[in-house]
């Protein structure tokens, strides 16, 4: 379905470009490195004087001789635009993104471009940049994923699940370790650490092995740069803090208290969980940062032991059980478990237990399938194929207990409305029982009422009897 902008947003999108310089001039040099792009504000015949920024908040202005000149050109608003929106950095696209990831570039990006900048050349580019988005897109909706550049088919994506799940943690690795963080080498080695715990039998991780000890190396270079500085940086803080008086002293040493608190709380909880061996660091924390840098020591130790060429060999046996084990496919899995090394020790590591386990469950899922004797549907022969039922056929299975599942659900809700049902008629019975009839009072307590009457009437008699004896 073709999305469009409301009025308002197209109106919003034109006053936007509206606002944009109407052109930006680029002199280039004769050295071929060195650009100015702004604004000639003056031009004479041996000159430029142009107005350009010398950072992004500064401008600056500048006389430039022409025969020092390489190049002089004159934007237009739809190429200043074109560029500072980097629309001709979206393609290609980022392995992995979803639909939705691709209609907000369409949407956000590239659509208002459209509109504020209708019939120039880079509209027109923009409009093929649209068009491979949304055929990626299509892509992606019928379960296809882009993985190293590449899409795979629904089938093939099904099947390597659990290699692409190890990929997006490579990935974001890769990812963190570039990022202007104090943090980022320890968040990505802890993607790491996660992708060695939940994927050591994919092949992502043997890949990942030699990033992670380069990043452990630029870690290794930060700590040690850290703790060179750590003493100066906390001379200074305290002196700075001695220069303070009053309530500017009282509110620097609070806000630092309760920094330092954060961190030493944080901390003791990484220690005390052991959810990752990469703790948080503190600039001003001297034991933390050597702890740090005994922790990388350790796994630089630990990564040179692993051979990495074997470790390929090996995850490629176990991606074949995987894989088979996703198609469902249980002889090829159970022959591609039987050919895995025979560790020396005699006890396979644990995720190999795991993958035995899970064909052990597929066979009790096909002995169900046979019990219910289920009928798969069949499509005609003359039919053209049907994405959807071209990925549903790697799990020959699936639309069997699919059927199983479902009918088991609808036995539940059948027997649950049931039982709703008694209940709703018990209560309606109750309500229209006829009520009891209540015991009346004086039947109830006749026999206390004559005994009373009895005894006030003997005492009247004999009152009346001892009167009359008086008055004889």
């Amino acid at each position: 379905m073709k999305l469009t902008l409301p009025p308002s947003a197209r109106l919003l999108a034109a006053v936007v470009f509206a606002l944009t310089p109407l052109r930006a001039d680029i002199i280039t040099m004769k050295d071929g490195k060195t650009k100015y792009e702004g604004k000639v504000i003056e031009e004479t015949a041996d000159s430029f004087k142009i107005e350009y920024h010398l950072t992004p908040k500064i401008k600056d202005t500048k006389t430039i001789f022409k025969t020092d000149v390489l190049a002089f050109k004159k934007q237009t608003p739809s190429e200043v635009a074109f560029e500072e929106r980097g629309l001709g950095k979206i393609l290609p696209t980022p392995d992995l993104m979803t639909a939705a990831d691709y209609e907000t570039i369409i949407q956000d990006k590239l659509r208002p471009f459209i509109t504020g900048f209708s019939g120039t050349p880079e509209a027109a580019v923009v409009q093929s940049i649209i068009a491979t988005l949304t055929e990626e897109k299509t892509k992606v909706s019928n379960g296809e994923i882009k993985m190293e550049g590449n899409f795979l088919d629904a089938a093939k994506a099904k099947r390597d699940a659990y290699n692409i799940d190890a990929y997006r943690l490579r990935s974001e690795m890769k990812v963190k370790a570039t990022q202007p963080l104090d943090m980022r080498y320890v968040y990505a080695l802890r993607l790491f650490e996660e992708l060695r715990k939940k994927y050591p039998a994919s092949l992502q991780y043997v890949d990942a092995i030699p990033e992670a000890a380069e990043i452990i190396k630029l870690y290794e270079a930060q700590l040690t740069a850290m703790i060179k500085a750590q003493p100066k940086l906390a001379a200074d803080r305290a002196t700075g803090i001695k220069q303070l008086i009053g309530g500017e002293a009282t509110l620097t040493k609070n806000a630092i208290k309760k920094e330092e608190d954060a961190y030493n709380a944080l901390v003791a909880n990484q220690w005390k969980n052991k959810a990752t061996a990469w703790l948080d660091i503190y600039p001003y924390d001297l034991k933390g940062l050597q702890d740090a840098q005994s922790t990388v020591l350790k796994e630089k130790t630990e990564l040179a032991k692993i051979d990495v060429e074997k470790l390929h060999e090996e995850n490629l046996g176990y991606m074949a059980v995987i894989g088979a084990i996703a198609a469902a496919n249980i002889p090829a899995a159970e022959a591609a478990l039987s050919r895995l090394p025979k560790p020396a020790s005699g006890s396979q590591p644990p995720f190999v237990v795991a993958l035995g386990k899970q064909i052990e469950d597929l066979r009790k899922t096909e002995a169900l399938v046979k019990t219910h004797a289920v009928k798969e549907s069949t499509v005609e022969t003359t039919a053209p194929a049907d994405p959807k039922t071209v990925a549903d056929a790697v799990n020959p299975m699936a639309e069997a207990v699919k059927k199983i599942e479902e009918q088991k659900k609808k036995e539940k809700e059948a027997d649950r409305k049931k039982k709703d049902e008694e209940a709703k008629q018990a209560a309606l019975a109750a309500m229209n029982k006829p009520p009891e009839d209540e015991p009346n009072f004086l039947s109830q307590y006749w026999t206390y009422i004559a005994g009373v009457l009895a005894a006030v009437l003997g005492g009247a008699v004999y009152f009346m009897k001892k009167r009359k004896s008086e008055d004889d």
